[in-house]
């Protein structure tokens, strides 16, 4: 009868540790996952707009790109969605208030262009450009253009030109 009672609890014993083992190795992939997808983005920049009650109903560009790789923007720690008109990239979001909203745009390639970025981008208050790679980009002509709003550019220190050729704000105008 010992015998017997031995044997099951040997095959529980079992059973529970075969179950740890798999738990352990979804944790590890889970893990290994959310450690892929931080990775995944090499370059995320944070910022505020600003929207005017009249601005509501408007079509609110963040910033202009001909990247085609995977492009994530985030409004209020919320995932939403963008509607690319040419290398316009508009909010696909009914702004219902007035006021601030935080966005991160996380971007899933290298940047070698940053020509026009963020041109005629006028809700933008506020950047922070501390976490963007930018030892592969050659141009940033005209990146903060008509940026009518912009009062604060954090992480400008870090930024790597040491391959930019142009970085004008203005065409040269001949005659």
């Amino acid at each position: 009868a010992i015998n017997m009672q031995l044997k099951r609890v040997n095959l529980v014993l079992n059973s529970i540790n075969d179950e740890i083992l798999k738990s352990n190795e979804k944790l590890k992939n889970l893990l290994n996952d959310s450690e892929n997808s931080i990775k995944k983005y090499k370059n995320i920049i944070k910022g505020e707009l600003y929207i005017k009650q009249e601005e509501l109903n408007n079509k609110i560009v963040l910033f202009n790109s001909d990247m085609k790789d995977k492009i994530d923007v985030f409004l209020n720690n919320k995932k939403i969605n963008m509607i690319k008109d040419n290398n316009k990239w508009i909010f696909d979001y009914h702004f219902k208030n007035e006021g601030k909203y935080s966005f991160e745009i996380h971007i899933n390639n290298n940047i070698t262009s940053l020509n026009r970025f963020f041109e005629d981008c006028s809700n933008i208050i506020s950047l922070d450009l501390s976490n963007i790679d930018t030892s592969n980009v050659s141009d940033m002509y005209r990146m903060f253009h008509n940026c009518n709003k912009l009062k604060e550019i954090k992480g400008l220190n870090k930024l790597n030109t040491s391959k930019v050729i142009s970085m004008r704000s203005e065409e040269r105008r001949v005659g």
